[in-house]
């Protein structure tokens, strides 16, 4: 599965794009197209470093970095979910069209456990930089 997203990375590009056209971070400065398919990258590097069982490196720096340094720009946590919600339901769709049978497989299960964890930590960071 990943590796289908990593070569569906133009489309990913796209729906970033879509996204923040329509609802932008509220705070965050306005991305280029070269922004958010550097952001895409980050997150396929995140996505295959976990799927990989590698480390959890480029996880964490993002966790422990990107997200506190957006709170910072003044971006609200509360937007910060709601982006990273939308982004996981997007990328879900587009992980789903290339399976068998979307609604029982391993890899389905590993994205949304990912997923699942990825909400959790981006809030507990922003919601953490805000506080501080």
């Amino acid at each position: 599965m990943v590796e289908m997203l990593e070569a569906s990375r133009d489309a990913l590009v796209a729906t970033a794009t879509r996204a923040v056209d329509r609802e932008p971070l509220q705070g965050a400065p306005s991305y280029s197209r070269d922004d958010l398919a550097q952001m895409v990258d980050g997150f396929l590097h995140v996505l295959r470093e976990r799927a990989d069982a590698r480390s959890d490196d480029a996880y964490e720096f993002y966790i422990d970095t990107v997200i506190p340094g957006l709170v910072a720009q003044g971006s609200s946590p509360e937007s910060i979910v709601h982006g990273t919600v939308a982004w996981c339901a997007r990328v879900m769709v587009l992980a789903t069209r290339g399976l068998p049978h979307p609604d029982d497989t391993v890899e389905l299960d590993w994205l949304a456990a990912f997923f699942a964890g990825y909400v959790r930590d981006i809030a507990n960071s922003a919601f953490r930089a805000a506080r501080k």
